[in-house]
């Protein structure tokens, strides 16, 4: 669910302009970043273990990398005045890039099929720094492998993990 701050009371490094939160389908242990009305130009490459948030321009300004092969993603995706402070607790994760947005917004999507969430932000066209931070890969991974050979052992059909890995995803102009 997006969320605009139009309170003067909170701008810039002391809280977003704007924010949305929710789930997000992993699949094929990828989810992306879209602009949807930017055109094709140069797509995000595939992201590995050691990089696991890559950059692209066009529709998918950012691919991230999971824990998990299939299941949802808990992620928050903020947009800033300026750099906030730095977020609490420890991150798995720390990687950060510069974007070039065609706007008016953007929206995290699964990996393959591009279905959308709820996470979609309304974001002016421009040049921006991309913050990513993840945490709960370890725990994400431990309970998806559970799963699996739950699944395998049991006749019933029980429910994968979900939102147990956790990506907080910052823009700011550059």
């Amino acid at each position: 669910m997006s969320t605009v701050h139009d309170d003067a009371s909170t701008p810039g490094p002391r809280g977003p302009v704007a924010d949305a939160a929710g789930l997000v389908l992993v699949e094929d242990r990828m989810f992306r970043l879209s602009d949807p009305n930017s055109g094709p130009l140069r797509p995000a490459p595939a992201p590995t273990e050691d990089t696991p948030v890559t950059t692209g321009t066009g529709p998918d300004l950012a691919v991230f990398l999971s824990a998990t092969e299939d299941s949802d993603v808990r992620a928050v995706l903020e947009l800033w005045q300026a750099p906030g402070p730095e977020p609490e607790g420890p991150w798995e994760v720390r990687v950060s890039y510069g974007i070039e947005v065609s706007g008016p917004e953007l929206a995290l999507v699964s990996g393959v099929s591009a279905l959308g969430t709820e996470c979609v932000l309304p974001v002016p066209a421009g040049s921006y720094t991309l913050e990513a931070r993840c945490r709960g890969r370890a725990a994400a991974r431990e309970a998806f492998e559970a799963w699996l050979t739950a699944e395998d052992e049991d006749d019933t059909d029980p429910e994968p993990p979900t939102g147990l890995e956790h990506w907080l995803l910052r823009l700011y102009p550059r």
